[in-house]
């Protein structure tokens, strides 16, 4: 998950707002900041009384608790995140987790159309769990309808036994991994959850994200200002989504800027990097031990 906490040059997360300079920005986030903060010291009492039992100090503030942290892991690619700036001196990014959820089916996935005049394929990718997604999943496979597409819905666990009405150039599967499946596509539209979209920026795949929540509107924020897709309301009808899509696949722009993200995305070492900052995080703690003896 990218950074989620406030900072002097960023609003907090999750609200899906743009950052900016300039006084009236920094006021806005130092409110935003404060406003998120005390929500979080709600969780306080809990958490101290749990802290006091293990014979550590109380926190004056919840975020204390990632403050004081040795190490913070984001898991996400910098480039395509917001840091705080300054940067927290226990903030390592780390690269984005690319595996498919153990839940996928793990059927190779067959392209229904290979027999047929090639045409661009769009996948349609809402949440694994429930977010009320079944419009938004209809509405983009009405606007694929209109469209020289090809498009394959993958539900996940959340709309499984749901029913869609589904025109001949779209197809509907319970689920298929998306390293299978996004290697042979154009195109994905999705809620906007970090996984599905850095799975499918690994692919150098552009994105229509209809965010729902969470860090979904953030996440969306950052495929746009990036310049690999574009962000519309989770509301937004066939027509709407229609043009978008039509929009990005018409326009080289967003695909090679997703190209550009893929190169970046593919060329971190995760696993690496968190051996590395673990092993050195060990290795100063063995430090103070000694010199404590």
């Amino acid at each position: 998950m990218p950074e989620f906490l406030p900072g002097p040059n960023r609003p907090p997360g999750n609200m899906g707002i743009k950052p900016g300079k300039g006084f009236l920005y920094r006021l806005r986030d130092k409110i935003l900041g404060k406003l998120m903060i005390s929500k979080f010291d709600e969780f306080k009492p809990l958490l101290n009384e749990k802290l006091v039992s293990l014979s550590l100090p109380a926190l004056t503030h919840t975020k204390d608790l990632f403050d004081r942290a040795d190490l913070r892991l984001i898991q996400t690619l910098e480039s395509f995140d917001i840091p705080i700036e300054p940067r927290p001196s226990n903030v390592r990014y780390i690269g984005p987790e690319l595996g498919d959820p153990d839940w996928t089916s793990e059927e190779k996935w067959q392209n229904p159309w290979s027999d047929q005049p090639k045409k661009p394929i769009v996948v349609i990718s809402f949440s694994t769990t429930f977010q009320n997604q079944a419009n938004a999943i209809q509405n983009s496979i009405n606007a694929l309808s209109e469209l020289p597409v090809n498009g394959c819905v993958t539900l996940g666990p959340a709309m499984e036994d749901q029913h869609f009405s589904t025109p001949e150039n779209v197809v509907v599967l319970r689920s298929v991994k998306h390293s299978l499946l996004f290697p042979h596509v154009d195109l994905v539209i999705t809620h906007g959850g970090h996984g599905t979209l850095m799975r499918a920026l690994s692919n150098g795949l552009p994105i229509l994200c209809l965010p729902m929540g969470r860090d979904q509107d953030d996440n969306a924020l950052k495929v746009e200002v990036s310049g690999c897709g574009l962000k519309l309301s989770p509301k937004s009808g066939s027509l709407k989504i229609k043009k978008a899509v039509k929009q990005i696949l018409e326009n080289p722009k967003f695909s090679k800027n997703a190209l550009e993200m893929s190169e970046s995305i593919n060329g971190v070492e995760t696993i690496d990097k968190v051996l590395i900052e673990i092993d050195g995080l060990l290795a100063k703690n063995q430090l103070i031990t000694t010199k404590a003896e």
